[in-house]
């Protein structure tokens, strides 16, 4: 059986794999936009660090605080940050998040609480906001195919 777990492990995973091939490419590519007044993988990976905060808001326990560097909604941040910067602000976030949802009963996950547009089980939050993250993950990825010019193999290593 996929639990929340499974998935979250899954788009952290995933997640990582994103960074590391931005560690591999000069650093503007992390800045690249497909068009004028879109967002490039830095502003989107900092949404997704703010997404960890939101993550943690739908756990038991106390939500943590904004991690450094994130974007918080509404926010367009005046300064740049590096890939080593983004990488260390996931470590931090994510292992907090990750024990938690780990460690949430099936009581918990079940239990109704208040979020998006009303009352809805903490299982259904959490979910969309780990579908939302992925989402994001494809769209990151999509910049760094058309910013590099690499092809699925070299990105997935698949055929």
């Amino acid at each position: 059986m996929f639990t929340l777990h499974d998935l979250f492990v899954y788009s952290e995973e995933k997640r990582a794999n994103i960074l590391e091939l931005f560690t591999k490419v000069d650093k503007e590519h992390l800045y690249f936009t497909a068009a004028e007044n879109t967002w490039s993988a830095e502003y989107i990976f900092r949404h997704l660090l703010s997404s960890l905060k939101w993550t943690s808001g739908y756990l038991p326990g106390e939500p943590i605080d904004e991690p450094e560097h994130s974007m918080p909604w509404g926010v367009v941040p005046e300064d740049t940050v590096t890939i080593e910067q983004l990488i260390d602000s996931f470590a931090v976030s994510s292992k907090i998040i990750n024990e938690r949802i780990k460690n949430l009963t099936n009581d918990e996950a079940k239990e109704e609480i208040e979020g998006f547009g009303g009352l809805s089980s903490r299982k259904k939050l959490l979910l969309f906001l780990m579908t939302h993250d992925h989402g994001h993950l494809g769209q990151i990825t999509w910049l760094l195919k058309r910013s590099t010019g690499w092809t699925d193999k070299e990105i997935y290593g698949a055929e």
